[in-house]
């Protein structure tokens, strides 16, 4: 027979200190970590800094943002000599590089630009901006600096970049692929559009006593909203 070891009472407690250590940890390891799947594929996704981002009220104002300017591309096209259009514009390209950025902060760049599954829609919003930013301001500056150089060749470069601004359209396409529409059933949804039906009484009251060209533009513009409603509820539906 092999002789007993016999072991002391500080190596007993030590050993139990230990296991009890041990057991804790694994529990703190299973609260905190969740378990991945077995055969799971695809990034996981960050936990980002900025959840507000993708909540349905900011893609609703951004999707509100892009249906606008698809209005005032419309009106710049039937009256292209009105002048204060630009500043619209400079300010709605500020929203999409202020928009863009939140995304990407929120997201990381890596994960947003080569592992989200929307990369393709993400490249697209890029490619928005940059040349929204060479329209509005890179291009303008290079034609005072450079006025008496190339001159067919920056205009033709102009009417390129102007024909990319159609580009921000597709964003709508974007989220209307893309977006489950839940926000249509809010009740802040519900005010929006009765109060839209609202004004458009009262413009169709104004038309008969106030003549003016200026209503074919509202008229386009409620004319787009009401479209723009009865598409994403057919959307909701399912359609």
């Amino acid at each position: 027979m092999l002789p007993s070891v016999v072991e002391s009472d500080d190596v007993v407690l030590e050993r139990a200190r230990f296991t009890r250590a041990g057991a804790l940890m694994a529990v703190a390891t299973e609260l905190r970590l969740p378990r991945e799947t077995p055969g799971a594929r695809g990034p996981k996704k960050p936990w980002g800094w900025l959840p507000w981002t993708e909540s349905s009220w900011f893609k609703g104002v951004v999707g509100g943002v892009i249906a606008f300017n698809a209005i005032l591309l419309c009106i710049e096209y039937q009256m292209p000599e009105a002048s204060w259009l630009g500043g619209i514009e400079r300010e709605l390209l500020l929203f999409y590089v202020f928009e863009l950025s939140l995304r990407m902060i929120h997201l990381g760049v890596l994960y947003f630009f080569y592992e989200h599954p929307d990369v393709m829609w993400h490249w697209l919003d890029l490619a928005i901006v940059i040349f929204g930013v060479a329209d509005t301001w890179v291009i303008p500056w290079l034609l005072d600096q450079h006025r008496e150089h190339h001159i067919g060749v920056k205009v033709s470069l102009v009417r390129l970049l102007r024909i990319t601004r159609f580009l921000r359209v597709l964003r709508l396409v974007k989220i209307y692929l893309v977006e489950d529409f839940r926000w249509v059933e809010s009740k802040q949804f519900q005010y929006l559009v009765g109060g839209v039906i609202f004004v458009n009484a009262i413009v169709i009251g104004l038309e008969t006593d106030i003549k003016s060209r200026n209503w074919w533009y509202v008229e386009q513009f409620l004319l787009f909203f009401f479209v723009f409603e009865l598409t994403i509820r057919l959307r909701r539906e399912g359609w």
